[in-house]
């Protein structure tokens, strides 16, 4: 599930629910070229600070997102919910540790052009090959990741959390995502939250 779905230059769009944004426009030192750019993802909560904050304004936020996983994937007939709720929380948690922060990223001089080798060896624990084939990038050189340093962290972590955990974090997402097409329970949920 890879699509163009953030837009750090344009609309200020550094957030989306898949591990990595993909973001193709005009390039910054080449502006005779296209470049892809890729950004951090993968949280739920708009951004970092929503999970590492000890604002209790952010806590009952925090709550509420638990609360909402918990029923949505009920409402799905998911087995053991609350458990797998907690469970994909965690690792949304430790994607925003991993994550830049809102000043990184807004500012572009940290972004980095890597070729794709470069990849593999700045960001190990995710086959890079296999994900730019599928987000159709494979036959270009370079691609810049806009935050190099949580890029590479959240390369190491598909590495290190258990398959099962990505599992159920990617199926969350893929229900809550489309909760407004599915019957009417379930956009009740996601408007309620």
């Amino acid at each position: 599930n890879l699509r163009a779905d953030v837009d750090p230059l344009n609309a200020t769009n550094y957030d989306t629910d898949h591990l990595f944004g993909l973001f193709v426009t005009q390039g910054l030192q080449d502006p005779a070229h296209n470049m892809a750019y890729l950004l951090q993802g993968g949280l739920g909560l708009p951004n970092r600070d929503y999970y590492l904050s000890s604002d209790k304004d952010m806590a009952s936020v925090r709550d509420a997102y638990k609360a909402y996983m918990t029923a949505l994937m009920k409402q799905a007939g998911i087995v053991d919910a609350d458990a797998k709720a907690k469970t994909i929380y965690a690792l949304e948690e430790k994607i925003a540790k991993a994550q830049a922060s809102i000043v990184d990223t807004e500012n572009v001089h940290n972004a980095q052009p890597w070729a794709m080798a470069d990849f593999a060896k700045k960001a190990p624990g995710l086959d890079w090959a296999a994900y730019f084939k599928a987000a159709g990038l494979d036959g270009q050189q370079v691609i810049t990741a806009w935050q190099p340093g949580a890029i590479s962290k959240l390369s190491a972590l598909t590495a290190s959390a258990p398959l099962q955990d990505w599992k159920d974090w990617a199926t969350f997402h893929a229900i809550n995502r489309n909760a407004g097409l599915l019957p009417k329970a379930y956009a009740d949920l996601s408007f309620g939250f």
